[in-house]
């Protein structure tokens, strides 16, 4: 019987994070990945400020271009627009999140690609993980001590356990994104677009790289009025603004991923903790989840350690995960679960754009921080 002590089904910020903990600390870790490398098929802006703290350390190398800051547009006052300047960086997920996956490798996890975890299942001490590898489509199983699920919104541990996220079209948003080729481009700052053709409860964005900019489009599923693509080629070819910049350039990519607007009630039980989009650890106004991944992957990494020195993985030890992450300022600083969605959804859009512009303002330093 191959038997783990921890396998961390899904290679993003916080999967990656949480097996990098847990290898450095002696642990017999697997990370599995489902596509070939970490970040090959990634659907994401790739905005984060936490390359730049003590929580991560990035090369410059992987970064694609620093950010000064943020530029606002607002639909109701075509000339006004909220200016943040905290900075940031923007980078290439599928670099990013390669380079996360081989630091936990550096430190003694192993990686599988082109793995899919199909099922798991509890056996006694153990969690039973049922794995198809994909290239070959051979079928295998896997025991380990503890199973740690960042597998996104659709995951697992909601479908068998019934903890994490737990999607419905009132708490998901679609989110739509388009690399477009743009050398040696002069935008210093992350852009966002607020406005009801654009997307009737959410926004758009242009994000730069050195090369290219990544322009994209989230939208609450249920109020979402047409195909999400009609929404990311109105900001592209018909916005006042947006489209003086982008209607001559070249799209090279083209992408769409569910995005989890409401924590999860629970994150953790018995043998199991789940992490990043999976437990629904994104802001549900900005969608943005890097930053909150990685800081409550590293607060499951130091339970997990100190339970399973202690042979003690059962519900109310590893409850220490949701109580730690709950108490912690990226948790509150995460807007409660919707009343701003229960309140503003039926409102007009000048007046929602309001809302928004009003909410940016109070919480540009908490929603950046670094």
């Amino acid at each position: 019987m191959r038997k783990l002590d921890v396998l961390t089904i899904g290679a993003g910020p916080a999967g990656s994070t949480v097996a990098r903990e847990m290898a450095k600390n002696g642990f017999n870790t697997l990370l599995i990945e489902k596509d070939t490398f970490p970040g090959e098929n990634k659907i994401c802006a790739g905005c984060t400020g936490y390359a730049k703290s003590s929580i991560l350390k990035v090369p410059e190398q992987i970064v694609e271009k620093n950010i000064h800051g943020s530029i606002t547009y607002f639909s109701w006052a075509e000339r006004t627009r909220a200016i943040n300047v905290y900075p940031c960086i923007n980078v290439y997920r599928r670099i990013f999140d390669n380079y996360l996956a081989n630091e936990a490798v550096i430190n003694g996890a192993r990686l599988l690609t082109s793995t899919y975890v199909y099922d798991v299942s509890r056996e006694r001490r153990l969690i039973k993980v049922y794995l198809k590898n994909l290239k070959t489509l051979e079928k295998f199983q896997l025991f380990a001590r503890c199973v740690v699920f960042s597998d996104g919104p659709n995951s697992l541990a909601a479908k068998k356990f019934g903890i994490g996220f737990k999607g419905r079209p009132d708490n998901t948003g679609l989110g739509a994104i388009y690399e477009m080729r743009w050398d040696n481009n002069p935008l210093e700052y992350n852009e966002f677009y607020f406005d009801r053709k654009v997307s009737p409860w959410g926004y758009g964005w242009i994000f730069p790289k050195k090369n290219t900019v990544n322009v994209g489009v989230f939208c609450l599923l249920s109020k979402l009025k047409r195909n999400i693509r009609g929404s990311l080629d109105y900001l592209v070819k018909k916005h006042p603004i947006a489209s003086k910049k982008l209607s001559d350039r070249k799209v090279v990519r083209f992408g769409a991923k569910l995005i989890p607007l409401q924590h999860a009630e629970k994150i953790s039980s018995e043998r199991i903790l789940v992490v990043g989009d999976a437990a629904g650890m994104v802001d549900p106004i900005w969608g943005a989840g890097i930053p909150s991944a990685i800081y409550a992957a590293k607060i499951a990494g130091k339970v997990l350690v100190e339970a399973l020195e202690n042979d003690d993985l059962s519900k109310t030890s590893l409850s220490r995960y949701d109580e730690m992450w709950k108490e912690s300022a990226r948790y509150k600083a995460l807007p409660k679960p919707f009343w701003s969605k229960i309140v503003y959804n039926p409102i007009s859009g000048p007046l929602f754009s309001l809302h928004r512009y009003v909410r940016f303002l109070r919480n540009r330093q908490v929603l950046h921080e670094i």
